[in-house]
């Protein structure tokens, strides 16, 4: 089973970025709409906007293309994470069951990292990924639409002689803005919808309708995965997960629609038992509105008499629960809200009208002053991630300047902290798993100066960016390891994630300092307050990674991926941070302030480190198959 906050975490970071991906739809939109000096006349203007639907349609088609990469790409981690919990918590239970019964408790043991296990997994970020890339699609066609829609109707106030030309698209950017882009399941509508059993129909935005695809994919297949476990194993009994403010409806049009109603409580899978009531029947398991089904984040887990524990004991009362529901919907209200005046704002400045954007802003602090009040009155705690909009921090800032001081400050790593699975060996797994040619790594006939290296190593970079790698090659170097780099592929993208980073950095027996902050430049000053004179470091942070060194009190980093005669060590100030690094003072990049790793390894330190060197043999590239020089550049 998966807990509400395990779910919501995953759709968090997915949901992320198809709030960026809104944005960006919403200022192409705007942008296309009031670009270019106007014509003579209404006519003229809308067949010379409605021709440029072409080139609208392209760069609409580039920003999705790049976020589904960027969505594409932690999937299918975060699915199979997500769901080795719940086949933990799901196997932790059976084994305590088992054991309580005097059964074979290791069956449960060996149902971990099964086949059927990685079967579910596979198809769920097969779903996961189908569904993001249809909504994609989707979301292309609503903001093409939108597009038309906006044109024709300026062109129509304009004709009517109702507005201006000038007034009639100030308008329509506003509109556009407030409602955001939506996809397209239902001709005349830009929002996903979703008729109920009871026939309303409901209306989900582009970001709404990602979240509730990510939600219900990986719920559902949780409650797969559970009952696949115990049908294999004999277990009967389930227990149902429960929270505050369950789904609750007027006239419910099935017996298991009323959330509230069946939460928390133990049912029989078979339907056979005497004492508990029929699981499908009771809950609607496999249906669209009951349990697993649409935007449900209620989850079930193996239950034993033997063991006991059941949970409905403390439940709130109905009528708690029926407050808590009406404030959680009035609270969402406000969220939409919220969002709906940010996304104006950021329409309107996309469209070059400032003085709107400046009112809307207006609106939208009556609109926060009420649900601040709101939540006071009501005790109820904000949720940060539900008022967040793509892109809305670099227009205006929309945290209290509390907040703002306070994500100064660092979070430094305990000495003792070891990431899940750390160490190199688990950085080799992955290359080994991805087919990445090892190429073993012999010692340097002599040692070599720090320019000898350099001209060894390096050059333009020709690859998506190895500065990882490449730096970890000069380490190499510097400890008498003859290893070039340049590889490019799955080598060059392993060594540049964070968490694999992260891994060397926090391995046994090296020197590694982890900060986790939301300011790089607070973190990179306190990490070179770590180095000592005379010794080079790895440093990785923004989005670059180099050697970097103490050079009597002054701080410098070593540049290898220019041209040879621009390569070698440069002073490090916070220019070279914000240029070279891209390192920034607070990561919104995705309308969502976050925290990211920066780290600082003593190269010194890796010498005669077995697994060190082992690594490098991922890194480790014929002289012939480089990828930089000409054609190449500095990444």
């Amino acid at each position: 089973m998966l807990t509400p906050s395990e779910i919501n975490e995953v759709a968090d970071l997915i949901t992320r970025i198809f709030r960026n991906l809104e944005t960006e739809l919403v200022s192409s939109v705007v942008r296309r709409l009031t670009k270019g000096k106007a014509p003579s006349s209404e006519n003229a203007w809308q067949f010379m906007k409605l021709s440029e639907v072409g080139a609208l349609r392209r760069d609409l088609f580039s920003g999705v293309l790049r976020q589904y990469r960027i969505a594409e790409k932690d999937l299918e981690t975060l699915v199979e994470e997500a769901l080795s919990l719940s086949a933990d918590a799901d196997i932790e239970a059976i084994k305590k069951g088992l054991e309580k019964t005097s059964s074979d408790a290791e069956q449960a043991e060996r149902m971990r990292g099964s086949d059927t296990f990685k079967r579910y997994v596979d198809n769920a970020v097969r779903t996961c990924k189908d569904r993001l890339n249809l909504t994609g699609t989707r979301a292309v066609e609503a903001s093409e639409r939108a597009y038309r829609e906006a044109v024709n109707k300026a062109f129509l106030r304009v004709h009517t002689g109702t507005a201006t030309l000038s007034d009639a698209v100030k308008e329509a950017v506003g509109e556009i803005g407030r409602s955001g882009i939506g996809i397209v399941e239902r001709q005349g509508s830009l929002y996903t919808t979703y008729s109920r059993p009871d026939g309303r129909v409901i209306r989900y935005s582009l970001d709404s309708a990602v979240r509730r695809d990510v939600v219900t994919t990986l719920n559902k297949t949780a409650g797969d995965l559970t009952m696949e476990s115990c049908g294999e194993l004999g277990v009967d009994l389930v227990e149902t997960s429960w929270h505050l403010g369950a789904r609750h409806v007027k006239n419910p049009p099935n017996p298991w629609s009323n959330h509230d109603e069946w939460q928390g409580r133990v049912f029989s899978l078979s339907g056979k038992s005497d004492k508990y009531p029929d699981f499908y029947k009771s809950t609607g398991y496999g249906e669209v509105d009951g349990l697993c089904g649409i935007n449900c984040r209620h989850s079930f887990s193996p239950y034993f008499e033997e063991v006991g524990g059941s949970s409905h004991e403390k439940f709130p009362t109905e009528t708690e629960n029926e407050r808590h529901y009406k404030e959680q919907q009035t609270q969402r209200a406000y969220e939409r809200r919220i969002r709906a005046l940010k996304r104006e704002q950021i329409a309107y400045r996309a469209g070059g009208f400032d003085k709107e954007a400046r009112e809307a802003q207006g609106r939208l602090n009556a609109v926060s002053a009420r649900y601040e009040k709101f939540l006071k009155d009501t005790n109820r705690t904000p949720i940060e991630s539900l008022t967040q909009v793509g892109g809305y921090h670099r227009i205006y800032k929309d945290v209290p300047a509390s907040q703002a001081l306070a994500s100064t400050k660092l979070g430094v790593l305990d000495a003792g902290y070891k990431i899940k699975d750390a160490g190199m060996e688990q950085v080799e797994i992955f290359m080994k798993s991805n087919s990445v040619e090892y190429r073993p790594v012999e010692e340097l006939k002599k040692a070599e100066t720090s320019e000898e290296s350099v001209a060894v190593l390096g050059g333009l970079d020709g690859t998506k960016g190895s500065c990882s790698s490449l730096a970890l090659a000069y380490a190499g170097r510097h400890n008498g390891l003859d290893v070039i780099d340049y590889r490019g592929g799955k080598s060059c993208e392993c060594l540049s994630t964070n968490i694999n980073i992260e891994r060397i950095a926090t391995a046994a027996d090296v020197n590694g300092q982890v900060v986790k902050a939301y300011n790089d430049f607070s973190a990179v000053h306190q990490l070179v307050k770590m180095m000592q004179d005379g010794k080079e470091y790895y440093l990785a942070t923004g989005r670059h990674a180099a050697i970097v060194r103490n050079n009597g009190g002054v701080f410098e980093y070593l540049e290898m991926q220019d041209k040879p005669e621009r390569n070698g060590y440069h002073r490090l100030s916070d220019k070279v941070l914000s240029e070279r690094f891209k390192c920034k003072k607070s990561h919104t990049t995705c309308g969502y302030k976050y925290i990211c790793s920066n780290f600082l390894i003593d190269i010194e330190n890796l010498k005669d480190n077995n697994d060190f060197r082992k690594l490098l043999g991922y890194i480790n590239t014929a002289t012939d198959r480089q990828v930089k020089g000409e054609g190449g550049s500095v990444r």
